[in-house]
């Protein structure tokens, strides 16, 4: 099975469009391909819309997460279903289960235009998911840039 990303020309990266299975609820979520992520994490944006802030009602990680915005408070969903959706084809989807899908946020330690910023970044896919598949294609020399990934 193949699902391809889309170029983002704005942001210079690639998004995986995808949904997840929370409390038998689908939502879309955009996410960032992230190899140096070693996990996929809903961050703020997304883990506010999909959680409504209440992250206590979440296992709290055993360690918070760092990166980009430095530390941040991590939460676990556990047995979060995800489908990861081929850009090009919306009807070919590849479902997985995922032990653990962080939760992610900021809030806490950002305000003003500091938590402005950090709250627009992507939920990212990280290697946990990458390392599923077969092959992972990256082609800068197509316009757009083209990201093909097969499970």
């Amino acid at each position: 099975m193949i699902i391809y990303g889309i170029y983002d020309r704005v942001r210079k990266y690639f998004i995986i469009l995808a949904r997840i299975n929370v409390d038998n609820k689908w939502y879309n979520v955009n996410f960032m391909f992230d190899t140096g992520a070693s996990v996929t994490a809903l961050l703020d944006r997304d883990a506010i819309r999909i959680f409504g802030g209440k992250f206590h009602k979440l296992k709290k990680a055993r360690k918070d997460l760092v990166g980009i915005g430095g530390f941040a408070d991590t939460y676990v969903a556990a047995n979060v279903e995800l489908e990861l959706i081929d850009a090009y084809n919306l009807e070919t989807k590849y479902r997985i289960t995922l032990e653990k899908l962080y939760v992610v946020t900021h809030h806490k330690r950002f305000r003003g235009e500091e938590w402005k910023r950090v709250s627009q970044l992507p939920s990212i896919i990280g290697r946990d998911i990458l390392f599923k598949a077969k092959k992972i294609t990256i082609n800068l020399e197509e316009t757009p840039p083209q990201l093909q990934i097969i499970f």
